[in-house]
């Protein structure tokens, strides 16, 4: 059966567009005693996969819309015979870097007013100068004096001092291949395994076929009082104190981003239940103009930086049902769609939760 839905943004979150059933037999583990295994049995273990070899060559490649897709030989470990990668074109530079899911995404460089200024002026010439130096790229953060406050903000922002805008985004198309695999695989002769004395249960694997995005949009606001504090020297250090609490916060969701993506780590064998993910993406960050909720009715657009995370195969989801696979059905794979697409009401939580923790430990900042 196959689904094609478009991703939504954090209230709507996107969809799988393909899905598929396998039931995937694999060999045995290695018997106890010292005598070779039969013709057509090897030792494997599901978990953690092994690394494939760097120095593999793919068995096939070809390049779509600015990534290369290769296909390489698979790891028993996996279950799967092939493995799909998907990197950068090298020939289409678009600024991607690799990401490390344990390393999470890198601190956002801080920036001076000279160096915001440049920044401005980046935004406007990068398409008539792109051979100039470039500032760093960073949050816009934008000041904005007592009455320009006032004629952009609702009247309930009076007093609101500091604004750290964020939302997360996606407009894309998720292809996935689901799997059904038995727990434990059957051997050659297509019976459980004698030694066997647990449970048995079901292994779901939900590939990632193409890379699918999303985005991290952020905007620093804050008021800049001129009027009650005409004093620039005075003024200055309450003005970087109300950036500083806001870039708090705008660092609260760079962590939650990949951690959020990442969804419930909870993998547990022995009982055959929970799930886990292994994460490849790549990201990028580039400055773009938006609107705003609550900012000049939103009808004014901002300097932003948008911070993108490609998800790429073999980025792979998987989930263990105390059941054996005759029993899987319909719903169960429904439920494991829902989970791993919903992804937007998963970021929605923890982006809420840490900046609730932030706020405990720092406070709310007010006039």
């Amino acid at each position: 059966m196959v689904r094609r839905s478009r991703m939504r943004p954090i209230q709507i979150p996107f969809v799988i567009s393909i899905l598929m059933l396998v039931v995937a037999v694999a060999p045995p583990a290695v018997r106890a005693d010292d005598k070779p295994p039969p013709v057509g049995s090897r030792p494997v273990d599901l978990w953690p996969p092994k690394e494939r070899d760097p120095n593999q060559q793919p068995v096939t490649r070809y390049k779509k819309d600015g990534w290369v897709y290769s296909a390489f030989r698979g790891n028993p470990q996996d279950g799967v015979p092939w493995e799909l990668v998907v990197s950068p074109d090298p020939e289409n530079d678009q600024g991607w870097q690799q990401g490390n899911p344990q390393l999470g995404l890198p601190q956002y460089p801080v920036l001076s007013d000279e160096q915001q200024k440049q920044l401005r002026v980046q935004m406007r010439q990068k398409k008539k100068k792109p051979n100039q130096p470039q500032v760093p790229l960073s949050i816009p953060v934008i000041k904005l004096p007592e009455f320009v406050w006032r004629s952009r903000f609702p009247e309930d922002f009076t007093r609101v001092v500091g604004v750290h805008y964020h939302e997360y985004v996606s407009e894309d198309f998720a292809q996935i291949l689901f799997t059904i695999h038995k727990v434990p695989p059957d051997g050659p002769d297509g019976k459980p395994p004698a030694e066997h004395n647990g449970n048995f249960g079901t292994r779901i694997e939900a590939t990632l076929m193409m890379p699918v995005l999303w985005h991290l949009d952020q905007t620093i606001v804050v008021r800049d009082d001129n009027m009650q504090i005409p004093n620039k020297a005075q003024r200055d250090p309450v003005t970087k104190s109300r950036i500083d609490h806001e870039w708090g916060h705008a660092d609260v969701s760079r962590k939650v981003f990949v951690r959020g993506l990442q969804g419930p780590q909870d993998w547990n064998p022995e009982v055959l239940t929970g799930r886990r993910m292994r994460m490849a993406y790549y990201w990028k960050r580039e400055l773009i103009g938006r609107q705003w909720d609550g900012y000049q009715k939103g009808e004014e657009k901002l300097r932003t930086l948008r911070t993108t995370i490609a998800l790429v195969p073999p980025t792979r989801w998987s989930k263990m049902l105390p059941i054996p696979p005759e029993r899987v059905t319909q719903r169960h794979i429904d439920k494991f769609n829902e989970e791993i697409v919903e992804v937007g009401p998963i970021l929605s939580a923890l982006d809420k939760k840490a900046q609730d923790e932030f706020h405990a430990h720092h406070g709310s900042f007010g006039q």
